[in-house]
């Protein structure tokens, strides 16, 4: 699947491979799931689907109802750790105010990982459940930790241009508690 795109050649259009894209986005996922599956031994990775809290009223809603699939989830003791990775071309987006060209983190991700957090905290009441959205380092490096709904959330970019050691490193520390400091709910 090609789209063409406009290009600033008048005539021109430029093509772009959205199954390219979609296709590096899930190796990276699958990528980040077996190494830590492989080389964290300490923790329970898995991917496991998140049940909606929703009863369908009639057949059409049983059936237009999509399956909650986690990227990753990072078990140990009682923490559940959910990783949801993501691959763009720029990890933040810039502020569609006209007035504003700060960059943000990208609205449906924010949503998407927030729906899978509050979830398992319903359905794992047993468990101190946290969040990360995971990219690959691409144009801008990002750590940024926040609770949410007091539950710490990171979003975190890995450089997958260094050498071997320092992308396992960096795989490993990720998963381990964020620090929250003096974080508190406001």
């Amino acid at each position: 699947l090609t789209s063409a795109f406009p290009s600033t050649t008048p005539g021109m259009r430029r093509f772009r491979d959205i199954d390219a894209a979609m296709e590096t986005g899930r190796i990276f996922q699958r990528f980040v799931r077996q190494f830590l599956t492989l080389e964290c031994p300490q923790v329970s990775v898995t991917a496991p689907h998140l049940q909606w809290e929703a009863v369908p009223v009639n057949d059409a809603a049983e059936a237009l109802m999509p399956r909650m699939e986690t990227d990753v989830v990072v078990r140990q003791g009682r923490r559940m750790l959910i990783i949801d990775t993501k691959y763009y071309a720029k990890t933040l987006r810039t502020s569609r105010a006209a007035d504003d060209d700060s960059r943000r983190i990208h609205e449906a991700n924010l949503y998407q990982i927030h729906s899978y957090m509050e979830t398992a905290r319903r359905a794992y009441p047993e468990c101190d459940v946290e969040g990360m959205l995971l990219y690959p380092f691409v144009s801008e490096h990002v750590d940024a930790i926040w609770l949410l709904h007091d539950m710490p959330l990171r979003v975190l970019t890995i450089d997958l241009t260094q050498e071997w050691r320092g992308i396992a490193a960096d795989l490993r520390s990720m998963i381990e508690p964020v620090p929250l400091g003096e974080a508190h709910l406001v």
